[in-house]
């Protein structure tokens, strides 16, 4: 049992680096974003949102002026995830 223990540990990789936008909108993943007091969902454009705040940006909420248009509130959920099939 401690064998198995012991491989598994070793097998373990190390954490990737967070996506960015940029790195994002190369491999044509998508954002799908919702505000959670309404339910509002947009997918914003990546392009766009690299346009506005830039390749490098790892991290999107409201306390950086994005918001989802025609939500409830400020506040943001998210998910990144593949292209479209």
């Amino acid at each position: 049992m401690s064998f198995l223990l012991a491989q598994s540990t070793a097998m373990k990789s190390k954490l990737s680096p967070p996506a960015t936008l940029g790195s994002m909108a190369v491999f044509g993943r998508r954002i799908i974003v919702w505000c959670p007091g309404c339910g509002h969902q947009v997918e914003p454009d990546l392009d766009e949102l690299v346009e506005r705040y830039g390749a490098a940006i790892t991290e999107l909420d409201g306390r950086s002026g994005f918001a989802v248009p025609g939500a409830a509130g400020p506040d943001i959920n998210m998910v990144l995830t593949g292209a479209r099939s």
